[in-house]
């Protein structure tokens, strides 16, 4: 399995964007947030991934890992989101959105 890093492996590796999440509490309310700038992650293979909370993660259920880079450090974790880069990426965002919309 290869590991996808925040860092250059040292070759000409290609880029994509990923993007980290933190736990933000407003009003007694406690929800990941995505950052506003994506991270720069590296590629090792040709499977470029990044990693998310689920829409349904508590603050305890993910752990942020190489700043959304790579797959989810526990491929049987439910609460961590595997994708393929910043195309797929968006899409799960918009499911993320959906479900705090629902919770309002």
């Amino acid at each position: 399995e290869a590991v996808v890093s925040t860092q250059s492996t040292g070759k000409d590796a290609a880029t994509y964007d990923c993007y980290d999440y933190t736990w933000v509490v407003t009003e007694d309310v406690g929800a990941w947030t995505k950052a506003d700038s994506a991270t720069t992650c590296y590629s090792v293979s040709d499977n470029d991934q990044c990693n998310a909370p689920a829409a349904d993660a508590g603050e305890n259920d993910w752990t942020s890992s190489n700043g959304g880079c790579g797959a989810c450090a526990d491929a049987n974790n439910a609460m961590c989101i595997t994708s393929a880069s910043t195309t797929a990426f968006l899409s799960s965002l918009i499911a993320l959105v959906a479900a705090f919309y629902t919770l309002m």
